[in-house]
């Protein structure tokens, strides 16, 4: 293993309730990698004479977007910021029917992160939307701007919500009387839309980039690339391998795929000094034995820059049987107690 990678994500196992229940019921089960800060050696490596940013990520949130589209759109604005350095500016405007902005202009501190979840959590595509309006909007979080920064709008679009406002015939000019002022603009067209044309036309007057038709993980790169962003990636293409040593009623969510008692998941890309997690509900059936050890686990990841692989993993520490009085009156894990209602839109 290279210095650069010379420690793993540490997997930590969580259950709401610190033992099983012995008349069958459900398990709430937290899969956690947990990955180490950013090696100082790599700051230290980190090209820093490229001018600080300042950045207003424009979403557009309409009906057009919902589903895949929107969860590519906000991965790509969670790489973004990830990506940032403490003197870099962020905004974050949404565009549902009416424009919002859930994150005014500001510093990326460590917060900035947190703002972001909140405002992207369980976000649904509703209404039509005023993209325009959202362009207009981030030029006003970026006006005043110091001339050594550098200044964009990145608008998050399928197109067609842009292509539909009668005011689009003039967003070309806005663009470039905008860039006249150090704010220029890029546009990231998402879906096979066909109305991504406009987009180019803005990214092209504001001496920006348009993408369209790539995947997340080369948008990212994209991203990378065009801002100067550090790579902030510790693995990528993570799979988690669960063996089940005894028979459950149902697995929840579902795994991509299922063979026999071996179940596997993917999970999203995991960054130096952040956290990856699988939530699981395990519908359990009853059992007398006084310990119950539900499923042996394997991580696998990879660094792809230096095309390297990691293997990791150990048994799921074992669980007490308890009875229904008992289970009844233990205390939850407040982490997963938290996800879950999370995850109910609560």
């Amino acid at each position: 293993m290279t210095e650069e990678f010379d420690s793993e994500p540490q997997i930590i196992v969580r259950t709401l309730l610190p033992a099983a229940p012995r008349d069958g019921g459900l398990l709430h089960v937290l899969i956690q990698l947990e990955a180490p800060p950013r090696p100082e050696h790599l700051v230290s490596a980190h090209i820093t004479h490229r001018p600080p940013l300042r950045l207003a990520l424009v979403l557009d949130c309409s009906a057009n977007m919902a589903g895949q589209a929107l969860n590519d759109a906000i991965e790509c604005i969670e790489h973004i910021v990830r990506g940032m350095e403490p003197t870099d500016q962020v905004a974050l405007v949404l565009c549902r029917g009416e424009v919002e902005v859930p994150v005014p202009l500001q510093d990326t501190k460590k917060t900035v992160y947190d703002d972001f979840d909140a405002a992207t959590w369980r976000l649904q595509g509703v209404g039509e939307a005023s993209v325009i309006d959202g362009w207009l909007e981030g030029a006003r979080q970026l006006a005043q701007g110091d001339s050594a920064t550098i200044s964009r709008i990145v608008i998050f679009s399928d197109g067609r919500a842009l292509a539909g406002q009668a005011v689009s015939a003039g967003i070309e000019e806005w663009c470039a009387k905008a860039l006249a002022k150090g704010i220029s603009t890029s546009t990231v067209g998402f879906a096979d839309s066909g109305s991504h044309e406009l987009m180019r036309r803005m990214a092209r007057s504001g001496a920006g980039q348009h993408y369209s038709g790539y995947g997340v993980g080369d948008l990212c790169k994209g991203f990378d690339q065009e801002f100067g962003l550090f790579n902030l990636l510790c693995w990528d293409s993570i799979e988690v391998r669960i063996t089940l040593l005894e028979d459950l009623l149902s697995v929840a969510p579902a795994p991509v795929h299922a063979r026999g008692h071996s179940l596997l998941y993917h999970l999203p890309y995991l960054y130096f000094g952040f956290t990856s997690s699988l939530l699981l509900e395990l519908q359990v059936k009853p059992s007398d034995k006084e310990l119950r050890s539900l499923f042996t686990l394997r991580v696998r990841g990879t660094c792809e820059r230096h095309n390297c692989m990691h293997v990791t993993g150990g048994f799921v520490p074992e669980l007490e049987n308890v009875d229904a009085a008992t289970w009844a009156t233990l205390p939850q894990d407040g982490v997963v107690a938290q996800m879950l209602l999370e995850g109910s839109g609560q």
